[in-house]
């Protein structure tokens, strides 16, 4: 089998126009009794995975769309990144909370005082606005573990402040000697 005349056959009919392609017009001329023939007839006649659905030339239009695609993931990759900062925010505000009213607790318990408002909202669930220090019991542990400290240290300070300063003492004439003495 002579392949020049069917590729001239093929590139005529590429070109023409006509009913048969040219992948059609090389196939009518295999000889398809050799079985490498028919081999390859059975794969050429299988769609291509890897041909394009649409042969459609990019234009102006295309390149607008695929420009607002990358925009638009570029859109929402910057929103996933923003959400996750966000969630990283709001996961050490909640977290930095909780340490915080653990704290508030402690103390209040140390205190005796009511937890969520120290007394000082009448509409409080918890004590009615009556929760000053000092209405419920002291938990004494807490109570020696933070503020027995603060104690002590006012007392240091407050001693410090009120104790009477001691002036030196002034050398009296018996004891002063004055230079014309000297001999």
């Amino acid at each position: 089998m002579d392949i020049n005349p069917l590729l001239m056959q093929a590139i005529a009919a590429s070109g023409s126009g006509g009913g048969l392609s040219a992948k059609d017009l090389l196939m009518s001329q295999l000889d398809e009794s050799d079985p490498t023939t028919s081999l390859l007839v059975n794969l050429l006649s299988q769609p291509s995975a890897s041909a394009p659905a649409d042969t459609h030339e990019p234009d102006e239009d295309d390149f607008e769309r695929y420009q607002a695609e990358l925009r638009a993931k570029e859109r929402a990759a910057e929103r996933a990144k923003a959400l996750r900062h966000l969630r990283n925010t709001v996961d050490t505000l909640y977290a930095e909370l909780e340490d915080l009213r653990a704290r508030n607790d402690a103390l209040a318990a140390a205190v005796g005082a009511c937890h969520l408002c120290w007394g000082e909202d009448a509409t409080c669930p918890e004590c009615g606005g009556q929760g000053q220090p000092g209405h419920y019991a002291i938990d004494h542990r807490l109570f020696h573990q933070l503020i027995v400290p603060a104690v002590h240290r006012y007392k240091r300070e407050t001693h410090l402040r009120t104790a009477p300063t001691v002036k030196p003492a002034v050398p009296t004439h018996s004891n002063h000697v004055h230079p014309s003495h000297i001999h």
